[in-house]
């Protein structure tokens, strides 16, 4: 009973990290080159291979050369955004932290502080950007970590005491709550090369 606990507990993620087939590679999204790539996968690998193509000489050199540190994660169970951005960040010299699928935000803000992020990534997808958000920047206040908080994805947010059960674009509240809101991946690259770089926000 207490080795199925403890298998449980790893998750199906860290048991393929740790044990599964394919060499051991940090550059790819399990931690192993896989045998063979899933279709999904490798779909996604190339939408993020012909973004980083189109990202301009100058900027890519920007954002390489800052040393950047990500902790990239989820608000939820969706988790392809997730991997499409760690794919393109580690395709300009970002250092990729695994903040998780479903991130608590207390773990995520400890994951970030105690890896030395400079920036948390968050894709968000099932309608609860906002409520995210909040409770991400409580944890942060409380845990004392000012770094940015990128996120992307679907901005929405089902309102409380919704009858629909419909979400709403939260785009704005989001900016207002401090978060950097970015459309699409592109636009998330053209503010990390436009944003002081580490050293100077720590100055």
């Amino acid at each position: 009973v207490e080795l199925l606990l403890a298998v449980k507990r790893a998750g199906a993620r860290n048991l393929e990290r740790w044990y599964g087939p394919g060499e051991e590679d940090e550059a790819t999204a399990r931690g192993r080159r896989p045998i063979v790539l899933v279709e999904n996968i490798a779909e996604l690998e190339a939408k993020g291979d012909a973004i980083l193509a189109a990202v301009p000489t100058d900027q890519a050199e920007k954002i390489a050369g800052r040393g950047y540190a990500a902790c990239v994660a989820t608000t939820d169970v969706h988790e392809y955004g997730k991997l499409l951005l760690e794919h393109v960040m580690r395709g300009l010299d970002v250092e990729t932290i695994d903040g998780g699928v479903s991130a608590d935000p207390a773990r995520l803000v400890a994951r970030a502080g105690e890896s030395g992020a400079d920036f948390i990534a968050l894709s968000t997808y099932n309608g609860m950007a906002l409520s995210y958000l909040t409770r991400l920047r409580e944890a942060m206040v409380a845990a004392g970590l000012d770094i940015p908080v990128y996120i992307g994805g679907r901005l929405n947010q089902v309102p409380d005491g919704s009858n629909t059960n419909l979400p709403v674009d939260v785009s704005g509240r989001l900016a207002e709550a401090g978060a950097v809101v970015c459309g699409d991946v592109d636009a998330m690259l053209n503010r990390l090369a436009g944003d002081a770089a580490p050293a100077d926000r720590a100055a």
